[in-house]
């Protein structure tokens, strides 16, 4: 069974591949520079997110979100091959779970702000928990 949380990295090392890469020790060191690419990428894309907090552009129910009330957990880059758009969407958990108005038993503890390729937020999403009624 194929785990597909390394699906990216197979990807890549497929292409790498065919591409001519000869040994394999060229292989995983254009492997490692590409995931660090990758992450210096994902920094960079945080970095955004947070300038844009800083400037007051993200807000929840009103309400500015600030650069300490958020923690930044998770980036991911989505590509669509029909309309050649690419998606950026950074998850981030609350530090301190924010409740709903007018549903006070239910809390936010997080939000994903989906951006386009140029970096202008799109759509932001709760991520809500709550008792059942």
């Amino acid at each position: 069974m194929l785990n597909y949380r390394f699906l990216p990295l197979l990807l890549l090392y497929s292409a790498l591949s065919q591409a001519g890469v000869g040994s394999s020790s060229a292989t995983t060191s254009n492997v490692h520079v590409a995931l660090q690419d990758q992450k210096i990428e994902a920094q960079l894309i945080v970095n955004n997110f947070l300038q844009q907090l800083d400037e007051g552009e993200i807000s929840l129910f009103g309400a500015a979100l600030s650069r300490d009330m958020l923690s930044p957990v998770k980036v991911s880059r989505e590509y669509q091959f029909d309309n050649d758009n690419t998606t950026i969407m950074i998850y981030s958990r609350l530090t301190q779970p924010m409740p709903m108005p007018e549903a006070e038993q239910y809390t936010v503890v997080g939000i994903s702000v989906f951006m386009n390729q140029w970096g202008r937020i799109d759509q932001i999403k709760a991520h809500v928990q709550g008792d059942k009624p």
